[in-house]
This record gives structure tokens, C-alpha cells and sequence, in this order.
């Protein structure tokens, strides 16, 4: 199986977002961007970055801020392409 990519986050603003359906947890993208490249988690409710290299603090911002409205389908994504690392988010009733 081929990664899963974003195209809507690449076409408008350069960014390859994309999930590796043999990865592992914790819940994560990975986004390239010429020599760049970063892992998100996308467990939290604020997208966190997990490791990078060469971005700016100014482009880790931009992509945080572009991505964060896709966090519920990169998650429902990543549990469609890990049906054993499924990822359910905790509510403060639980």
C-alpha cells in the first residue's frame, strides 16, 4: 500500500502532507517541503511537532495553523490505514 497523501495541502501551498500505512503510533504526518521535512502528531488537540529539519519556527507555525482544520480526518485516515494502532481520542468523561 502507497503512502496517503493531501493533495488539497500540497496544491495550495506547497507542502507534501502525507501518512505511511506502515507507520507506527503515536498518530503522525509527515510533511516535506523540498529538503525539509517534519512529523506532526495529530494525538493532541493542538497539533504538536514531534521532530523536524530545516524549518523555520515561522514555517512550522504555517503549517501548524494550515493543518489543524484536517486533524479529525488525518486521524479518521490514519485509522483506516492502521487498523491495529487505531487511535480514539479520550474525553474528560472517560
Amino acid at each position: 500500500m502507497s503512502p496517503k497523501l493531501f493533495p488539497h495541502i500540497t496544491d495550495q501551498y506547497g507542502y507534501i502532507v502525507f501518512m505511511f500505512p506502515n507507520d507506527h503510533r503515536p498518530t503522525h504526518i509527515h510533511v516535506y517541503r523540498g529538503e525539509k521535512v517534519a512529523r506532526i502528531n495529530v494525538e493532541a488537540v493542538k497539533l504538536l511537532v514531534i521532530d523536524q529539519y530545516g524549518y523555520r519556527k515561522r514555517d512550522l507555525r504555517e503549517i501548524m495553523r494550515l493543518l489543524q482544520p484536517y486533524r479529525m480526518e488525518m486521524i479518521a485516515i490514519w485509522n483506516e490505514l492502521h487498523p491495529d494502532a487505531v487511535f480514539v481520542e479520550r474525553t474528560d468523561d472517560e
